[in-house]
């Protein structure tokens, strides 16, 4: 067969779109021995600090024991480097930035504008957006912006709750429900401009259909048919992991617990949520994005500066 187009979308009943992950028969036939794994970012932002026994290892630099915060990467321990004692200089300009000014610099290297916490502001890019300009290539969506976030915290000034910018003027706020995450990379298609989707849109799609892999079952089977046996077994990898996350979506629709009625999977809030539960379901969306190759920079952000 003719390779697959690389923006390849399957496309069912009521409307439904589903992103597929990279496979073999995208790739043209004379670059087929070129294909090497696509380098992926992850910028984790947690507000705060640490406590310091929680986070750093005991040790010496190339013999150490992890501590509690990184003991589930204890197999990739060969591979980690964990920083400590880094000066963040950039901060201190004009003068010492608190919470925002810290985190500005930390992640881009240069001053804040602004003294006062309403108004302080990034100068240059985070570094996600830089490497976004790398190795985002012809993905779906530059860099996808996520995390655990309270509505509102942090008061007025939204910089406290963003961990990722092109600039002064352009805060990329995270989308930090599941189910508008969930919407945003799979359910109508990925959009390609990086926009977020209208939250009602997304809500009349999810009223119109089951499942969205229900609408688009007959499509799938009819291009595991065309493809190689890699290829099919990364098509059902795909498809159970989307099943997963989106069984997992409307559990947590069905609780009513929630507080926003027309979305009730979308109303987690720190104060009245588990919390655990929330950050699990978000990083998972995150991985299945990055995996499917939807996106390859993810910004995470953990809890607002407030």
């Amino acid at each position: 067969m003719k390779p697959l187009a690389r923006r390849t979308v399957i496309k069912g009943a009521a409307g439904a779109v589903i992103a597929l992950p990279f496979l073999e028969a995208m790739r043209p036939r004379h670059a087929k021995a070129q294909g090497a794994v696509p380098k992926r970012f992850v910028l984790w932002y947690t507000a705060g600090g640490q406590i310091p026994s929680y986070w750093f290892p005991i040790g010496t630099e190339t013999n150490f024991t992890l501590a509690t915060a990184h003991k589930p990467l204890e197999p990739y321990k060969s591979k980690i480097i964990v920083f400590d004692g880094v000066n963040n200089d950039a901060s201190k300009e004009p003068i010492y930035g608190g919470h925002q000014g810290s985190f500005a610099a930390m992640i881009s290297g240069s001053p804040h504008t602004g003294v006062g916490f309403d108004v302080m502001r990034p100068t240059t890019p985070s570094i996600d957006q830089l490497v976004a300009d790398k190795i985002a290539g012809q993905t779906k969506i530059k860099s996808l912006q996520t995390g655990v976030q309270n509505p509102g915290n942090g008061g007025n000034n939204p910089f406290v709750r963003i961990g990722s910018w092109r600039g002064e003027k352009e805060l990329l706020p995270a989308i930090a429900q599941p189910g508008a995450l969930f919407d945003y990379m799979f359910a109508n298609g990925a959009p390609s401009g990086g926009a977020a989707p209208d939250p009602a849109a997304a809500d009349n799609l999810r009223k119109r259909r089951k499942s969205i892999l229900d609408a688009v079952s007959g499509r799938f089977t009819t291009l595991k048919a065309r493809v190689g046996t890699e290829d099919k077994a990364r098509l059902d990898r795909h498809l159970t992991s989307i099943r997963e996350i989106e069984a997992r979506v409307l559990t947590v629709q069905q609780q009513g617990t929630c507080m926003i009625p027309t979305r009730p999977m979308d109303g987690f809030t720190t104060k009245t949520s588990d919390v655990p539960m929330w950050g699990k379901l978000m990083m998972d969306l995150m991985v299945l994005g990055l995996a499917c190759d939807v996106t390859r920079v993810a910004n995470f952000m953990w809890g607002g500066m407030g």
